[in-house]
């Protein structure tokens, strides 16, 4: 792969998981990221060979390739605007690219808001009921 066609590679993303794959020497390479539990993982051929859970801005992989090359793999983001992955060999950068999340993360804000919503329309008359049901075992004298 050539840094001419590394800006701007596809991406996929979920409700669960951004993927970034690309192909370097015949290998499949894929990057993932979470977008809920802050997992990141890599997969070289089908095969998972790096995992790891973390909170931080950016995650660094480092894997072995099947002819001993290694390749550090750097998933990102930038203040959640923005998830990007990155890959270097031997310092040079061979794939690059950036998937936006305004809008997964909206889509987000607007469902949790809705559930707030449903939840806050829900409690108040069923606060009601229980507190009237409350008040008149209360006030029963035996």
């Amino acid at each position: 792969m050539t840094k001419e066609n590394t800006e701007d590679q596809p991406f996929h993303m979920s409700l669960s998981w951004v993927t970034f794959p690309f192909v370097y020497k015949g290998h499949q390479i894929i990057a993932q990221a979470s977008t809920w539990s802050g997992q990141s993982r890599i997969w070289l051929d089908d095969e998972v060979v790096s995992m790891q859970r973390s909170f931080s801005l950016s995650d660094d992989h480092t894997i072995s390739l099947p002819d001993g090359e290694q390749m550090t793999v750097r998933l990102a983001h930038n203040w959640h605007l923005f998830l990007f992955a990155e890959a270097y060999v031997d310092g040079e950068r061979i794939y690059s690219s950036k998937a936006a999340s305004q809008k997964s993360q909206l889509k987000t804000v607007g469902f949790l808001f809705l559930i707030g919503l449903v939840a806050g329309v829900l409690s108040y008359p069923l606060g009601k009921i229980v507190g009237r049901f409350l008040h008149d075992v209360m006030s029963v004298s035996f």
